[in-house]
């Protein structure tokens, strides 16, 4: 039997692995890593940073056993009574929706903490390609910040094999040029595998935006204030809208 419809599974934004580990554990019960890869046919290694994040937004949990490290499926009337607001099936019209039972939200105040967010966030995506939005009015606020450090980050993108679609305004070359070091726009540009460049203004902000897998990151580069949101809703939200703004952009070869 299933754990959740077709439906349902959006709404908690669960992806076909995850999916399957879970109905695995649901069907056979508490299992080690390497019996629970084999009965899911995954690689351990890829059963294993999906159980982080199973674990991490509350679907299971792990303990010990005779040294070994077991997983089992957080009881299902738990999870069923957790997620019922979300299903509409609450019978508490008035009950309030913890945030951190759909998601999360972490706010960063400064470059310290905005290059620590990316650096957190890019810990849990290695190999991923990843979307952006770059105005061109990021980049006078980006140079009033320590450029070895966004250089350095940029470089940490490129260490975990993370591409990036970029969606740039027109000019954007010489807004990088006459705002930053050579470095600095160096190592951005070696990031992207496609870019598509918008008219000028068309974005007018100082807000770039990273959307990763499964959260967002809006950096104000204006008031070095980064957001960043975990919310299954929103991240399908915000991919419909960059893929409508990355086709109504040319292609630039990088």
């Amino acid at each position: 039997m299933k754990l959740w419809t077709k439906e349902e599974r959006i709404v908690l934004g669960l992806n076909d692995k995850e999916v399957l580990l879970l109905e695995t554990l649901h069907k056979q019960g508490a299992l080690n890593t390497s019996v629970l890869s084999y009965e899911a046919s995954l690689p351990r290694v890829t059963t294993m940073r999906i159980l982080k994040t199973l674990k991490d937004r509350g679907f299971v949990t792990r303990y010990t056993k005779k040294r070994e490290v077991v997983w089992s499926l957080v009881e299902q009337k738990a999870l069923e009574k957790r997620f019922a607001g979300l299903f509409g099936d609450s019978t508490d019209s008035q009950k309030t929706t913890e945030l951190s039972e759909v998601g999360s939200l972490v706010i960063y105040r400064g470059v310290e903490e905005i290059i620590a967010g990316n650096e957190k966030i890019l810990a849990t995506h290695k190999g991923e390609r990843l979307l952006a939005i770059e105005p061109n009015g990021i980049w006078k606020h980006v140079s009033r910040t320590p450029q070895e450090s966004i250089t350095h980050l940029n470089k940490r993108f490129k260490e975990k094999q993370i591409l990036i679609e970029i969606v740039v305004e027109e000019g954007f070359e010489k807004a990088i040029a006459e705002s930053v070091d050579p470095e600095l726009a160096e190592t951005f540009l070696a990031l992207a595998v496609d870019v598509r460049v918008v008219p000028a203004r068309f974005l007018d902000s100082a807000t770039e935006v990273l959307l990763f897998r499964d959260q967002v990151l809006f950096v104000d580069w204006a008031h070095l204030v980064a957001v960043e949101i975990k919310n299954p809703s929103t991240i399908r939200v915000m991919r419909a809208m960059y893929r409508l703004l990355q086709e109504s952009g040319r292609s630039l070869k990088v």
